[in-house]
């Protein structure tokens, strides 16, 4: 073989060796792929927990510390004089809900988990579902709304402080910033945290009456008023069931941004027409109306949830495709080793509640999320009667 046609050939073997090097990926690259976690455990709810209770104080404090050095050493002013302007009061009143966002960007990405299948975020929506979702969040807030006025009124008796909304909803632009901060905003971060993570974590392994009730207490627990206690339970629980019959998130954000906006409206409202409350009726009927009207305003919530559930196989053909996908491998590769695997992977049956039955750190982060929670929950109670 001649020297011209032995260059030719080496030529070629390097052009098709970097060629097999470019279309087979190297191992390291295929070990460097992470697969996230799709399920969540209660391990992931109680911590979410604690984090969310923790996280927003350290945030806010850390912002009103910033601040604070910001005025006084770099602009020269007071603090007063700043955080008493409407900028600085949105930018507060959206601490919560920016906390929020954080500490599950930070819990997916730490954790290694997939942000949209583990919350159960589904592209595939129901439009039915949607109206329903509609008719709850206003049933929600116009048939309950009644029966927390009379409890707010039974507290203002006993000397109850109320506190007033972050900044006041007197104008079309403080209207569309309340819409944003406290319609908005909390919508979404409170349904990744309470329904996305904490939910969905307690649902893996509990019982659906267990992860229902457990959540909605976190959630009221959250809010740390007494004040605020039936409501937030009552819709924790409307929110959780939600989720537990659509398999979506998406619904639960509907109902919640349509609550919000309902309460925000409200308030605009009242500030518009120059009246402080929604009572109904005068001496006894006063406090007979707003039963009446939760009685009914319960029951068609109830009837809605129900309405709900046959929309919601529907949604869930994801799940299916990929069942029969399996089924299909089973049957075309018929090994038995692969069908004692599958055996021993299925799902195991949910149980109830036991603080005995969890491990070391289950117990640790709930124990502290519950009683570190309560413990701020009394203490604002009290501080409001004071």
């Amino acid at each position: 073989m001649s020297r011209q046609k032995k260059k030719k050939f080496n030529k070629n073997n390097k052009n098709t060796n970097f060629e097999k090097e470019q279309i087979q990926p190297s191992q390291s690259s295929v070990s460097d792929v992470i697969e996230l976690n799709e399920n969540l455990k209660p391990i992931d709810s109680f911590r979410t927990f604690v984090f969310a209770f923790i996280g927003p104080m350290l945030i806010s404090m850390a912002f009103v510390i910033c601040a604070m050095l910001f005025v006084s050493v770099v602009l020269n002013m007071e603090y007063q004089s700043i955080s008493e302007t409407l900028a600085f009061k949105i930018i507060t009143s959206s601490i919560t809900a920016i906390s929020f966002f954080v500490i599950f960007i930070f819990y997916v990405k730490k954790y290694k988990i997939s942000a949209f299948k583990a919350v159960k975020i589904n592209k595939h929506i129901s439009v039915i579902n949607v109206f329903i979702c509609l008719a709850i969040g206003v049933v929600a807030v116009f048939g309950v709304s009644p029966f927390v006025n009379l409890i707010d009124l039974g507290l203002a008796k006993l000397g109850f402080k109320f506190e007033s909304l972050p900044f006041e909803i007197n104008s079309v632009s403080t209207y569309i910033y309340a819409i944003i901060t406290m319609a908005l905003l909390p919508a979404i971060a409170e349904e990744l945290i309470f329904r996305g993570l904490i939910f969905n974590g307690l649902n893996s392994k509990y019982k659906p009456v267990v992860s229902v009730g457990l959540s909605a207490l976190f959630f009221m627990l959250i809010h740390g008023s007494i004040q605020q206690t039936f409501y937030q339970l009552l819709m924790g629980v409307v929110f959780a069931i939600v989720v537990l019959k659509t398999n979506n998130l998406i619904y639960s954000m509907i109902i919640h941004f349509v609550s919000n906006f309902s309460v925000v409206s409200i308030e605009y409202h009242l500030f518009k027409s120059q009246t402080t409350s929604l009572m109904i009726g005068s001496g006894a009927m006063q406090y007979i109306w707003p039963v009446i009207i939760l009685i009914v305003g319960v029951g068609l919530i109830a009837l809605l949830l129900y309405s709900i559930k046959g929309n919601a196989k529907n949604l869930n053909t994801e799940n299916v495709i990929q069942k029969e996908e399996v089924e299909e491998t089973k049957n075309e590769e018929n090994n038995n080793e692969e069908l004692e695997v599958v055996k021993n992977n299925e799902v195991e049956e949910k149980q109830n509640f036991n603080i005995k039955n969890l491990n070391y750190l289950e117990k640790t982060f709930f124990l502290v999320g519950v009683i570190f929670c309560s413990i701020m929950w009394v203490f604002n109670t009290i501080s409001h009667f004071m």
